[in-house]
């Protein structure tokens, strides 16, 4: 059971009776902050994934510059791989992508992201569809 932002609760109770913590988009010195006290709650001998959401509008033009959009970007594939590489480099274990913005078709989206996206992180990604 993931336990999404705080829940009404102290993060030592999310950390004791959590499986793993879901929490919001913040930029990435906030966020690494908020990981080293979640990993800093977890015993050693456990492993508690943090998790965050990423609303995403996946531009057609791979070198599209990041732009803000609600919880998210509207961004290139280039640029969102380099942003995913920068929240695992943080500690981010899961990132749930939600495309309820995104302006081009899903299948034209879903296509590109297995394509430009997902091979980057293709090793870890085989491991979990495969176990």
């Amino acid at each position: 059971m993931l336990i999404t932002g705080y829940s009404q609760q102290k993060l030592e109770w999310n950390a004791e009776h959590g499986d793993g913590w879901m929490y919001y988009p913040r930029n990435l010195y906030q966020q690494q902050y908020t990981i080293r006290q979640w990993r800093e709650l977890i015993p050693q001998e456990h492993s508690k994934p943090f998790m965050q959401p990423l609303y995403v509008d996946l531009h057609q033009d791979d070198d599209f510059r990041p732009e803000p959009i609600h919880l998210g970007f509207k961004i290139g594939a280039k640029h969102l791989v380099n942003y995913f590489q920068h929240l695992e480099d943080i500690g981010v274990n899961h990132v749930a992508i939600n495309l309820r913005f995104n302006t081009r078709t899903i299948e034209d989206t879903l296509r590109e992201l297995s394509e430009k996206i997902v091979p980057h992180f293709h090793s870890e990604m085989t491991q979990n569809i495969n176990t």
